[in-house]
Formats: structure tokens, sequence, C-alpha cells
């Protein structure tokens, strides 16, 4: 399963409420992927939920941390790039 698809999956669970059967899938996708943002804030999401309050800082500040990588990664990896023609439509 891809971890897009698994995502889906655990997503669906974690909607309806079926929260045992979502956190292993998130955990299933953090095992292929450990820095994958959305799996560390939804697992972070059932940390808080079940009452595991540092658990679920410690997630979530994950979640952002790893986000924050990727932008910049971004902002680098495309300032190399040219920004290309500007059209007129006028």
């Amino acid at each position: 399963m891809t971890l897009d698809r698994a995502l889906q999956l655990a997503l669906q669970h974690h909607r309806a409420g079926r929260l045992a059967e979502a956190e292993p899938i998130y955990r299933q996708v953090l095992a292929r992927q450990p820095d994958h943002p959305d799996a560390l804030h939804l697992l972070g999401l059932i940390a808080h939920q079940v009452g595991r309050h540092a658990d679920a800082k410690a997630l979530i500040e994950r979640a952002i941390e790893s986000t924050q990588r990727r932008l910049r990664a971004l902002r680098v990896t495309n300032t190399d790039k040219p920004l290309g023609r500007v059209y007129s439509l006028g």
C-alpha cells in the first residue's frame, strides 16, 4: 500500500472515531518515512484525544519541524531556477 493510501485509510478510521485502528497505520507510515509531517501531526492528535498530552506535544512539534525543513528546502531549490517569462494580457 502506498503512503498516501495508508494515510487516507488511517484518516477514515480517525474521522470515524476508530482511533485504535488509525494509530497503527500512522505508525506504519512513520516506520517508512519517519519525518512524514501529516502522519506525525495526526498521530499527535490521537495522542491528545486519548490524554497522552506530552506525546501529543512532541509529535506535533516534530510535524512542525518537518514541515519547516521541507519549506526551507523548497526555497533553496527554487532560488536556483529562472523565473521564466511574464506575459501580458493587455
